[in-house]
């Protein structure tokens, strides 16, 4: 290939029209040049455009595999903490539509850390009801995680969720989060079975608390 090529060869190349072009050569991701043999033409880097090809192909090849990965029907796509499979996701084999139906949070993330009981999420008082400033206070007491037993890794996670939602407003007792909640917001009870479903829904985002 010529080093420098001219516009209709450049757009060929590119598939893309005339003012994308330029809008390359405006960015200086193309290089330009005028024709010697004409100066109402200009010429543009063949090399330019050739990596610009090859960077296009490659984000589409990437855009492609995962959408194709999130679609329905395709591949199972597996994790440490959950499984999504044919538009189903399941929690350590057990479908989380049908675990939201009867168990609550504290199960499910126990489920989840690979312990025997039900997790401890009642978490610290607070002084405020600021989530940024309680997961501050957390940090500036956490230990490294590295060398340190699962059941301690399960109760560290477990005080990190908790405390973030007494945090949010969460009546400090001893009923499950999902009814702690409802009652510190002060929401109508016949919401809890619903908050319920969904925090157990949303469980694999609370269960990547725990590193280990």
């Amino acid at each position: 290939m010529k080093s420098w090529i001219d516009r209709n060869a450049a757009l060929a190349l590119l598939g893309v029209k005339a003012q994308t072009l330029y809008a390359y050569v405006s960015r200086g991701r193309i290089r330009m040049e005028p024709d010697r043999a004409d100066a109402r033409r200009s010429l543009y880097h063949a090399g330019d455009i050739d990596e610009l090809v090859r960077q296009r192909s490659r984000g589409r090849k990437a855009a492609a595999i995962a959408a194709g990965a999130l679609s329905l029907g395709e591949p199972t796509i597996p994790t440490g903490i959950s499984t999504s499979t044919k538009g189903r996701l399941f929690f350590k084999g057990q479908d989380a539509v049908a675990l939201a139906h009867t168990a609550n949070l504290e199960h499910v993330a126990g489920l989840l850390w690979e312990a025997a009981i039900p997790a401890d999420l009642s978490g610290r008082p607070v002084a405020a009801l600021d989530p940024f400033a309680a997961l501050a206070d957390l940090a500036s007491m956490s230990q490294p995680s590295l060398g340190r037993g699962s059941m301690t890794l399960m109760q560290d996670a477990g005080l990190i969720v908790g405390s973030l939602a007494n945090a949010s407003g969460a009546t400090s007792d001893d009923a499950p989060l999902h009814q702690r909640l409802v009652e510190g917001w002060g929401c109508d009870p016949a919401a809890a079975p619903k908050l319920r479903e969904a925090l157990v829904l949303m469980a694999d985002q609370v269960a990547s608390v725990k590193v280990v």
